[in-house]
């Protein structure tokens, strides 16, 4: 029986985000592993654990990601990860996994609260490259990212940054963004 690789779909997360993270995982992994979407309700209710490989949490918004899983949801997704499971976020799932979320300060879209996974051990905060707006694409760039020296263009859309990541223990860096005012700023850590 093959391992899965399970997708978060459900309030908050981007339709595109998912389709593309599905067939994005589909095609590079899916001859070893079962590529599955999963709800909150999943994720409480079912037993996902000892199948999944990775768990991942798309782009979007991760309030109600925090709404639908707080407290027993996310302490199942931790354990998980504790007992050498693996979590990529993504965009809003990168947010998600952080300590702290500072979204869009000073703006209408403001987000300044903890969160509980706390896989970053710190504040994310974005966006990054260009001012964010849920209606409509105009934040939409091409983010030059550096892994092993060596760049690449991906998709970008209110992305951030993981804080001072280069100072916090346990944390390694796999790839900075180029920043044009700083240099680089660190990002996909965990």
């Amino acid at each position: 029986m093959k391992k899965k690789i399970l997708i978060y779909q459900d309030q908050g997360t981007f339709r595109e985000g998912v389709r593309h993270t599905s067939s994005t995982f589909q095609e590079l992994l899916g001859f070893n592993y079962e590529i599955q979407l999963v709800s909150a309700r999943d994720l409480l209710q079912r037993t996902w654990e000892k199948s999944t490989a990775l768990l991942i949490f798309p782009g979007g918004a991760d309030i109600p990601y925090m709404k639908l899983l707080k407290g027993r949801g996310n302490q199942r997704i931790r354990s998980y990860v504790e007992n050498g499971g693996a979590f990529i976020g993504i965009c809003a799932g990168a947010y998600y996994s952080g300590d702290i979320v500072e979204f869009a300060l000073n703006t209408r879209l403001e987000v300044r609260e903890e969160r509980e996974l706390k896989f970053f051990p710190g504040i994310v905060r974005g966006p990054l490259l260009a001012p964010y707006e849920y209606e409509t694409p105009s934040g939409v760039r091409a983010a030059k990212i550096y892994c092993n020296d060596l760049p690449i263009s991906l998709y970008y859309n209110g992305g951030g940054y993981f804080k001072e990541a280069e100072q916090k223990k346990d944390v390694l860096v796999l790839g900075t963004y180029l920043d044009k005012v700083t240099l680089t700023k660190k990002l996909f850590q965990l």
